[in-house]
């Protein structure tokens, strides 16, 4: 069984690599190609963590 401090581990280090992606495709020189790749990564890690919180919802000493 996975600790609430793993799940909080999990899941602030995936917000923190979102945020990064977030702030790297901000940058005005960004190719066409980049930004697609920088869109799907994001899309792929927002649905990662969608998963991670339902798990945690699951979890029976959660309050969510």
């Amino acid at each position: 069984m996975t600790s609430p401090q793993e799940h909080f581990a999990d899941l602030t280090a995936l917000l923190e690599d979102l945020h990064g992606l977030a702030v790297e495709g901000q940058h005005p020189d960004l190719t066409e190609d980049i930004s697609k790749a920088l869109s799907v990564s994001l899309t792929a890690g927002l649905t990662q963590g969608k998963r991670q919180i339902a798990a945690i919802r699951k979890l029976p000493w959660s309050v969510a």
